[in-house]
């Protein structure tokens, strides 16, 4: 009987390995999309990706029709595959030059057109700005508009006075009355009128008010003081008072 050594077994064995090995792994290997006509290969997605110029639809590089007075952005995945040149607008599938009308200019983006200092957007042309007395040129997003100055408001297509009492300031606000009172009075209807402080008061950090001291409480137009029970101190608003621990309130009294 005719027997095998062991290193024969040994190597037949590992030839064996091998095949199952490589057999595995290239069934394992997923096969990559065929790269199609006018792409090249990537390391990464599907494996391949359309030249400049063209776009992907269904696996197939179909070339980007780009109108006159455009570029390639490099965006091919995106909907915006071209863009106008500048001094050019977008319209439709194709690329129509900016008409800049009289006393405008082009802005930055090349995209629009803006009209100069002193004149405002009025459908497809500027128009002059008429600044009234008592007013001055201010920039807005049509071009340019114009603002009263301090002490006077907008009226139609004039600026008119503000009527302000004595003790008052301009606000220069386009709403409520234009004034405020100064530090100290209060309004009432159109005027100004001196803060009382009674004793054991101050005026409030608004200007227009006043407040107790610590300790003391508002009565009608005077500060009274603050009357704290035994076993109670003053609570945190100081106008007021609360019980120690362990004291209950009852009645007026901590028990």
């Amino acid at each position: 009987m005719h027997t095998r050594k062991p290193s024969t077994i040994f190597l037949q064995l590992s030839l064996l390995s091998l095949m199952i090995f490589i057999t595995t792994s290239s069934q394992a290997e997923p096969t990559k999309n065929p790269v199609p006509k006018n792409a090249h290969t990537i390391s990464y997605g599907s494996g391949w990706e359309c030249d400049r110029g063209y776009k992907n639809r269904s696996n197939v590089c179909e070339k980007i029709v780009v109108p006159e007075n455009a570029y390639l952005t490099g965006k091919s995945y995106s909907r915006y595959v071209w863009e106008c040149i500048w001094g050019y607008r977008q319209d439709g599938d194709s690329c129509k030059k900016i008409v800049i009308p009289e006393h405008a200019f082009l802005d930055s983006f090349g995209r629009n057109w803006q009209c100069i200092r002193g004149y405002s957007k009025r459908n497809n042309s500027c128009a002059k700005v008429q600044v009234p007395e008592q007013a001055y040129l201010i920039e807005a997003s049509n071009g340019s508009e114009w603002k009263c100055n301090l002490g006077f408001r907008k009226t139609n297509d004039t600026c008119l006075p503000l009527m302000i009492p004595d003790n008052a300031f301009t606000t220069n606000s386009a709403y409520g009355s234009g004034w405020e009172c100064i530090r100290g009075y209060k309004k009432a209807r159109e005027n100004c009128l001196k803060i009382i402080i009674p004793t054991n008061g101050f005026l409030s950090s608004s200007g227009d008010r006043w407040k107790c001291d610590r300790g003391y409480k508002i009565a009608n137009n005077s500060c009274l003081k603050v009357k704290i029970p035994t076993n109670a101190h003053l609570d945190y608003s100081g106008d007021g008072w609360e019980c120690n621990q362990p004291y209950n309130k009852v009645q007026g009294e901590c028990q």
